[in-house]
Parts: C-alpha cells; structure tokens; sequence
C-alpha cells in the first residue's frame, strides 16, 4: 500500500528525484521559509505621482512617501524618506531628475542632500551634490543627481532623508517618476560572520 502512494507522485512532484529518494532526503531540503530568510533586509520609495514637484526657493526635505515593492528590515515614512530598523550596516541612495530654471543671470545652484538622523534625531552622514546651472540668463537646465553613503544602524529608528537647498534660481522641478526619482537602502552587514 504504502509504496502505491509513492509511486503515484511523478517526478514533478518530488523536483525529479525518484519519490522514494526525494523522501528520504527531505528532511535536509532547504524549505521555501528558509531561501525567504536569505533575502537581503531593503526599501525603496518614489515621489507622489502626478505633475512635476515645483520649488520655487528656499529649502525643503523631499516627500518620498510612495513605497516601491516590500519593506524589509525598514519602513517608508509617512513624512517623507525611509526608517531603518534592522541593527547593521546600510548603504542608502538617492536618485533625481531635476530641471533648473534660471533667469537670473547669476548662476543658479541647488544642493541636494542626502541625511541620515538617528532615534532622536542627531544628523549622523550626509553626503551633498551640487547642481550649478552655470550663470547663463534664460536657461533651463536638465540635472541628473546621483548620490550614495553607508551608515551604522546600532538601534531601530534611523531615518533617511532628501533636502533640497534652492539659491539663485526662479524655479526648480523634481521629476516624481519612477523612471527617474528614488530612494533606496539596502542592507550591507550585520557585524556578524558565519556558516
């Protein structure tokens, strides 16, 4: 009786082993829970959709509010940015398409910055690109800003801000596709090696 119900498996079922071999090694099989646990802790988040975020001056943080997929060892705030929650190393990014409008004639200039603040809120890494729109009058210029840290998580609540600092130019607009504007962490070490 017993070997009946084996043998009415196919191969299929048993990922091509005979049944009576897929059974006996069943018990060393990595389970589907497991390969789940090997995912890397990540998040990812975008800015609301619809027309292009319009900064006419001053400073101000982005509103990435938008997640992108599954939050895993983070979270997206309901402010703007992501909370890191997972004790260890991250590597956070920032990616935006911005067009600068300047019709000063001055140089227009931006700074994006990418912050990091710990659970009570101390800047703890900030890395800057500069956007310059080069001092010519009645231009508009298409910037790519592209920028990247790695921060020491060592308690839940870490977040992850984009501030934006507007000087000498009449406008500035931050493109809210995907396609072009996103933040990301991705976790790197958890201080731990092992087999």
């Amino acid at each position: 009786m017993e070997q009946r119900d084996i043998n009415s498996r196919t191969r299929a079922d048993t990922f091509g082993l005979r049944p009576d071999i897929y059974d006996a090694l069943a018990g060393n099989m990595v389970k589907q829970t497991d390969l789940g646990s090997l995912l890397p802790n990540s998040g990812s988040c975008f800015l609301p959709q619809g027309a292009a975020s319009l900064q006419t001056g001053g400073q101000r943080f982005l509103p990435f509010t938008v997640p992108n997929g599954t939050q895993r060892g983070c979270e997206v705030s309901s402010e703007d940015g992501l909370i890191l929650n997972a004790i260890g190393m991250w590597r956070v990014e920032v990616a935006t398409r911005s067009i600068m409008e300047n019709v000063a004639g001055d140089g227009g200039s931006s700074e994006l910055r990418l912050e990091v603040f710990d659970p009570d809120g101390n800047l703890v890494r900030r890395r800057i690109y500069y956007l310059n729109a080069g001092g010519i009058v009645l231009i508009s210029s298409v910037e790519h800003a592209h920028c990247w840290l790695n921060v020491v998580v060592d308690r839940p609540g870490y977040r992850v801000r984009v501030f934006q600092l507007l000087s000498n130019a009449t406008g500035m607009r931050t493109w809210n596709s995907s396609e072009y504007t996103e933040l990301f962490a991705q976790y790197v070490y958890n201080g731990t090696l092992g087999g």
